[in-house]
């Protein structure tokens, strides 16, 4: 699986440390959130070697924006409704070896009710369960056109900027 950069994928945002991409072939609203390389042009490899500016800048500048702001555009800002899931797994990078780890997060928007925007609907069968992998499996993907694409990330961009 190849990692998703500003160029092979649909760019969000980004802040002074972090890159924040809209991921695809998806059945829940999905975020990959990857760390710039350090001022050497390392990636980092693991979140111990982040100092400490990285990780606040992640907390206020990514976190603080995306969980109200997705909050609000797929649950209506009903906090039972939706459920923000972040996870750093970088098992892909060790496939091959010698491994390329990048420090990266995902994001999942979990939704209680079927919500369309844009062209997508977009539905959470197993909300609040972890839904096993031949369920996820079974749902179909979103995915669309270019202008489709770029439609939801308009939508999504201008919610995030909506936060202060």
């Amino acid at each position: 699986m190849p990692i998703l950069t500003k160029e092979n994928s649909d760019y969000i945002y980004e802040t002074k440390f972090w890159v924040v991409l809209l991921a695809w072939k998806q059945i829940f609203p999905r975020l990959v959130v990857f760390a710039k390389p350090n001022i050497s042009g390392i990636f980092y490899e693991n979140l111990s070697q982040m100092p400490i500016e990285v990780i606040i800048d992640f907390q206020n500048n990514v976190i603080k924006k995306i969980e109200p702001a997705f909050l609000q555009l797929f649950a209506g800002d009903v906090k039972e409704d939706f459920v923000a899931n972040w996870f750093c797994m970088m098992n892909d990078a060790y496939k091959e070896y010698p491994p390329k780890p990048q420090v990266h997060w995902h994001f999942k928007a979990r939704i209680r009710n079927p919500i369309k925007i844009a062209q997508f609907q977009f539905t959470d069968p197993a909300f609040g369960h972890f839904p096993p992998r031949k369920e996820e499996k079974q749902l179909p993907e979103i995915d669309g056109t270019p202008e489709e694409r770029l439609e939801l990330i308009k939508i999504i961009r201008s919610e995030i900027q909506k936060i202060n």
